[in-house]
């Protein structure tokens, strides 16, 4: 519903995002695999027959991207009441995601890698947790950030 609300204020989405984030939740739950792979195997799951179409889990993306800050305290609070969650203490770790390729962008460059991968490109992800490991909020930042420059900020 969260999705629904948002969406319907700000933009003029055509397709059910809510449905679109389901589907691509619920992949990454039973079997993480891309988007294409997801587009693929989405008649192995009721109701996700017909309706979405590829370009929609891309087009999907983008708008969780662009309503991330929001999303995530949405989920905070719904995760805070439903378990009596008290953040008190958080814990925070950093690690890298490489990609099979050498071409740097805006988010994607060469770093130092923890997976010992060289010769490509990769982003860096600060995670804070909360003391029973529940995700709090993340950040992603640009593959040659040092881990120490990346705590200021997600915090």
């Amino acid at each position: 519903r969260f999705l629904k609300q948002y969406i319907s204020q700000n933009s003029r989405i055509k397709f059910d995002i809510d449905k679109v984030a389901f589907l691509m939740t619920v992949q990454r739950l039973i079997q993480p695999v891309s988007k294409l792979q997801t587009y693929y195997r989405k008649n192995k799951y009721f109701g996700f027959e017909e309706d979405i179409d590829l370009n929609q889990l891309y087009r999907g993306l983008d708008i969780l991207a662009q309503i991330k800050g929001d999303l995530e305290l949405y989920l905070y609070h719904k995760n805070r009441d439903l378990f009596n969650m008290v953040v008190d203490a958080v814990f925070y770790d950093v690690t890298t995601f490489y990609f099979e390729s050498i071409k740097q962008d805006d988010l994607s460059d060469f770093g130092f890698s923890k997976d010992n991968k060289v010769n490509e490109v990769q982003v860096v992800m600060g995670m804070l947790v909360d003391k029973e490991g529940r995700p709090v909020g993340y950040e992603l930042f640009p593959g040659d950030t040092v881990d120490s420059k990346t705590m200021i900020e997600i915090l």
